[in-house]
C-alpha cells in the first residue's frame, strides 16, 4: 500500500512493506541514484501517522499520510545531506 503526495515536482511516498520488499526497493533505488537518474531519500519507521483537512463532511476532506518519527522530513534531511 502507498501513499504518493507530488510537491515542486518532487515525488513523496510513504509505502508498506515487508524487509524482503524494502530491500528489493532501495537496490532499485541505488541503481537508479547510481545512474544519476534520480537522488532519493528515505525513513524507516514502524507506524504511519494520518491527519485529516476538513472543509466539510460531505466531499471536502484530504486525507495526509506520513510515517512516524519524521517521516518526510527525515527523507528530506537524507535527499539536502546528498546535495551538498
Amino acid at each position: 500500500m502507498s501513499d504518493t503526495l507530488v510537491i515542486d515536482g518532487k515525488i513523496n511516498t510513504v509505502i508498506s512493506g515487508n524487509d524482503t520488499q524494502r530491500l528489493k526497493l532501495l537496490r532499485a533505488l541505488d541503481i537508479l541514484e547510481k545512474e544519476g537518474e534520480i537522488i532519493y531519500g528515505v525513513h524507516i519507521s514502524n507506524d504511519a501517522i494520518m491527519s485529516c483537512y476538513v472543509r466539510d463532511l460531505v466531499d471536502g476532506h484530504v486525507h495526509f499520510v506520513d510515517g512516524s518519527e519524521g517521516g518526510y522530513t527525515k527523507a528530506a534531511m537524507m535527499v539536502k545531506a546528498k546535495l551538498v
